[in-house]
């Protein structure tokens, strides 16, 4: 786009013609362009002061140069008949009376100007625009000087109409090339904030002051691009995102230019703007549904999993239990023998709690796999979590544990197991316990959401990254040392709330803590 160089100007009706065609074939900003044959036309009668319609659809540019205050613009509606005598109410004239001869109005205020002179600029079959000239004298214009600026009427109005297709082509290349490229944003495998930054690149070349512009993508309270917060003469579309407002684009310009009317951006851009701003709502809910459907599939795949580990383990367990219970069984009898010396009784009870704390874990394996089903009942939600609070009470002070409770306060009762319940309450209290080494905070909240009965245990421990996430419910897998875990604290839980038509999900981030949600479903009565 180029931009026009500033030239002193003192022109004779017979220069305009010229000048006029040196303007409209510079490829200039359509503000500018209007500006500069503003300035050249007004520079060719002494008053140096003219206005300039220019016919757009409904909605005129009303278009203005005076030697003092420089170049004005504005955007008005279209009187309803085009006459010349209705413009002049356009501009605030009042015309008296016309003299034809030299298309001259001679008005009746006493302040402004006594004369309008006023030509039709009609290029073909098209009226374009109207060009007046108002000055201070009643025969401002003589009829020479009338016909010399008839003479390049013609010229302006095929100007004025070269520069509005020119205009409109620019604008429709510009639109689509930056829509086009934000379609291409759609594919690949970078971030949404990457894509968004990307996104905000695209549009300043749209606009007609590209060299100076600025834009910015704002989602979420998070801005994308170049910040606009301190530019006052700016524009924002809102982003529409699901129906609900979640951000903006915000476009504005470093430097003053130019302007048609009292903003920056022409109706085209802004219209423009929102078309942007749809095309990256429609950007962001794609990749958003993506990530939902890849976070849904990433369950799926884990719950898959979970599924034919506790099918493998329950197996396991089952086959376990006969040896084991033979096991137990020959060693309670050999140690009630009474001739069994005192070395080998130790030894026989060293094999008895052996195979117990076997038998423990092969009826942690079936919890899991939700072999044993739990004996239900109707239980108080908040009656089973202080229960199991109070047991591990003493373990959290030790610990440097401080406990918030947040209890919902009201009679909320689940169909469940109150032993196995209290299972997963104390699991889950030991597992946030054990990752605040130097203590820290555990809070416990209850509630009830829709049918459903909630618990959630947050610590402010040392939280876990997406692998350990992805494997903290499978069996026998553990972050701790050697001797200091089984691994199957967190795989009860599962099996235990599973068991329960419940569900139980986990949001953690390295140094952020962790925070477990077991949601189960209330009783009929009272989720009624």
């Amino acid at each position: 786009m180029t931009t026009l160089p500033h030239r002193q100007l003192s022109l004779r009706p017979d220069q305009l013609a010229p000048e006029i065609l040196r303007l409209a074939q510079a490829e200039a900003p359509q503000a500018e362009f209007f500006q500069r044959l503003c300035e050249a036309l007004a520079s060719t009668v002494r008053s140096g002061t003219v206005n300039l319609w220019v016919i757009e659809g409904p909605v005129w540019l009303d278009l203005r140069w005076d030697r003092m205050s420089g170049f004005s613009a504005r955007r008005c509606s279209a009187p309803k008949t085009e006459t010349v005598e209705n413009l002049c109410p356009l501009a605030g004239w009042e015309p008296e009376g016309w003299d034809h001869d030299v298309l001259t109005v001679r008005a009746s205020r006493s302040q402004g100007p006594s004369s309008i002179t006023v030509l039709g600029l009609v290029a073909g079959d098209r009226k374009a625009g109207w060009l007046a000239f108002p000055g201070s004298d009643p025969a401002y214009l003589l009829k020479r000087e009338a016909e010399e600026f008839l003479k390049v009427s013609e010229t302006l109005a095929i100007a004025l109409e070269q520069q509005r297709l020119l205009a409109a082509i620019r604008e429709r290349v510009k639109e689509l090339t930056c829509t086009y490229g934000l379609s291409g944003l759609t594919e690949g495998p970078d971030s949404l904030e990457e894509l968004l930054g990307r996104a905000a690149e695209l549009i300043p070349p749209a606009l007609q002051w590209p060299e100076i512009a600025v834009a910015a993508i704002v989602l979420d309270g998070q801005s994308h691009g170049h910040s606009v917060v301190e530019i006052n003469d700016g524009f924002r579309t809102p982003l529409i995102i699901g129906g609900a407002e979640r951000g903006w684009v915000e476009v504005a310009y470093t430097e003053d230019r130019p302007r048609l009317g009292d903003s920056a951006f022409q109706p085209e851009e802004v219209e423009l703007l929102a078309t942007v701003a749809r095309q990256i709502a429609a950007l962001v809910e794609r990749r958003e549904s993506r990530a939902e459907r890849e976070k849904l599939e990433r369950r799926l795949r884990h719950s898959d999993r979970l599924a034919t580990i506790g099918t493998l383990s329950a197996g396991v367990a089952h086959e376990l239990n006969e040896p084991l219970g033979a096991v137990l069984g020959f060693a309670q009898l050999a140690s009630g023998h009474p001739d069994v010396p005192e070395a080998v009784a130790g030894d026989l009870k060293k094999i008895e709690d052996a195979a117990l704390h076997a038998r423990e874990i092969v009826r942690q394996l079936m919890l899991f796999a939700r072999r044993d089903p739990p004996l239900t009942q109707p239980t108080e939600w908040e009656a089973v979590v202080t229960a199991a609070l109070a047991l591990m009470t003493v373990r959290c002070r030790d610990a440097g544990v401080v406990v918030v409770e947040e209890f919902l306060g009201e009679g909320v009762f689940v169909d469940a197991d109150p032993a196995r319940l209290q299972q997963v309450v104390v699991n889950l209290i030991a597992n946030a316990v054990q990752a605040m080494p130097d203590g820290g905070t555990l809070t416990l909240r209850t509630r009830a959401e829709g049918n459903d009965a909630v618990l959630e245990v947050e610590d402010t421990g040392v939280g876990m990254d997406e692998r350990v996430r992805e494997r903290v419910f499978v069996p026998f897998f553990t972050t701790k040392d050697v001797n200091e875990g089984t691994g199957l604290g967190l795989a009860v839980v599962h099996g235990i709330v599973t068991a329960h038509e419940g569900s139980i999900r986990v949001d953690s981030s390295p140094g952020e803590g962790t925070r477990f949600e077991v949601c189960l479903p209330q009783t009929a009565q009272a989720a009624g």
